[in-house]
């Protein structure tokens, strides 16, 4: 189940983040590409062991089916290898090449806007079909697009293009610049509004993609605690729709429709995806979260702003999931959040998976201080209702951590010294008077002092032979 999730986290972040260049006429996601809600759940109250099978069931998609999705992605990955490590100008941008390795090395920051004094996307058709090893450069003639021409390790024409402002879907949609300022350097980002994307390997259609987007900046903190701020560009909102293909044109993943929309009190994301294989699996989501940012100025997405982001607890989730002909579905709502000591209502729960459902309420926190979350949040199934903290305790062996119990204990020490006193339990110096504690672990020491301030006085005394001094003796 995960690796199939990472390959088509993978394959999405490909379709969305880099420059994969278009296909040869016109790249266009299918027109019945069309997202749509999550399943609304009907079905009659199953008891608790039909909840758990239906888990473990939705836990087991078949390895043979996820090792025939690794080897379709792995051919297409093949496909891009060039005949010959062609190079692009240093203005080039990424090369498909350097695109595929920050991808597989995980390194998704490569692909995000960059902050640069003067950041431009990428554009021009490259032509590299007749590069050799010798003479490896690539021929540039100038477009608002981004192309690259290749022929890979198959003798085969491999297209990729990045059309930025989807001039060839229609009206032509600008691209936006956002300014920052940071460290008294100005930067100008370069950042598409509306484009669309494709790969052709032959006359295979392999990806055909589109993205919308709005960017703004603000002013965050780099860390919670921190004072100052640095201005980043976020995502206000975006869209992303797309299809991928086998090199024989057989679907491997559908997106019918990401969204994303960051506004000052809320974040809300929805979602219509599938994986087609011998299994078809499609996953559906509703999600939006209220969040209260600490600039109430502030429009930004807390992917780069979460810091300056606390959870209001507004929020409602709905998100469905299907595997044939099984169906599997979650949806709730919450209210009243409060983050010391963490509680938060949760209501019109509701967990749906093979036609079995339960229902749970209340509020999840751990009022009872047993470090086992869940004794006021009740789940209800066909046998009866119980509390989360009992199921995580009687099916899921959850204990409440051991506790040790020191009887606490303290000492008083009474101290007058002249002018400053210098605690020894702390290492304080005090200069005025009064009752101190330091407290480790159970043990609490308790100092008090009295500080007198320091006086002098002379006498002048004249005497034969001797003289006893009534101050001393």
């Amino acid at each position: 189940m995960k690796k199939v999730w990472l390959s088509a986290f993978g394959l999405a972040t490909f379709l969305v983040a880099c420059p994969s260049p278009d296909v040869n006429p016109t790249p266009k996601p299918p027109s019945d590409t069309v997202q749509e809600a999550p399943i609304t759940p009907n079905g009659t109250l199953g008891s608790f062991n039909d909840l758990l099978n239906g888990g473990k069931a939705l836990q087991e998609i078949p390895q043979a089916t996820n090792n025939s999705l690794q080897a379709k992605l792995k051919s297409v990955s093949d496909a891009l290898v060039p005949k010959v490590n062609y190079i692009l100008p240093t203005s080039a941008g990424l090369s498909p090449m350097q695109l595929l390795s920050a991808l597989q090395s995980g390194s998704v920051t490569k692909l995000l806007p960059q902050a640069t004094v003067n950041q431009t996307l990428p554009r021009g058709n490259y032509d590299c079909r007749s590069a050799t090893a010798a003479n490896p450069n690539c021929v540039k003639t100038n477009s608002d697009d981004y192309k690259i021409v290749f022929t890979n390790s198959s003798n085969t024409e491999v297209v990729l293009l990045a059309d930025w402002d989807a001039s060839t879907a229609g009206t032509a949609s600008p691209t936006q610049t956002v300014t920052t300022t940071n460290s008294g350097n100005t930067y100008n980002n370069e950042l598409p509004t509306k484009s669309v994307f494709g790969l052709q390997v032959g006359t295979t259609k392999i990806v055909e993609a589109s993205i919308s987007a709005a960017w703004a900046k603000a002013a965050v903190k780099s860390f919670p605690s921190a004072v100052s701020t640095v201005e980043q560009i976020g995502l206000v909102n975006g869209s992303l729709k797309g299809i991928a293909r086998t090199l024989a044109g057989a679907n491997i993943v559908i997106i019918r429709g990401i969204t994303y929309a960051a506004g000052v009190n809320k974040v809300s994301t929805t979602g219509d995806f599938s994986i087609v294989d011998s299994d078809t699996f499609r996953a559906r989501w509703n999600i939006e979260v209220g969040m209260t940012p600490d600039n109430p100025n502030t429009v930004l997405a807390p992917l780069i702003g979460v810091m300056n982001y606390k959870p209001t607890g507004d929020s409602k989730v709905a998100a469905s999931l299907e595997i044939n002909a099984d169906q599997y579905a979650f949806k709730f709502d919450t209210s009243n959040y409060i983050e010391s000591p963490m509680a938060i209502s949760i209501a019109n729960g509701l967990i749906f998976q093979k036609g079995k459902t339960a229902t749970f309420t209340g509020i999840l926190n751990d009022a009872n201080k047993n470090c086992i979350p869940g004794d006021e949040l009740n789940v209800t199934t066909n046998g009866a209702t119980q509390s989360l903290q009992t199921i995580l305790v009687n099916n899921f062996s959850v204990t409440a951590p051991a506790t040790t119990i020191t009887p606490s204990t303290n000492n008083t020490t009474t101290i007058s010294a002249c002018d400053t006193y210098t605690w020894s339990v702390n290492g304080s110096t005090y200069t005025t008077g009064g009752t101190y504690t330091s407290t480790v672990g159970c043990h609490t020491e308790t100092l008090v002092l009295t500080i007198t301030p320091s006086t002098t006085n002379t006498t002048t005394i004249s005497a034969c032979d001797t003289y006893t001094w009534s101050v001393n003796g």
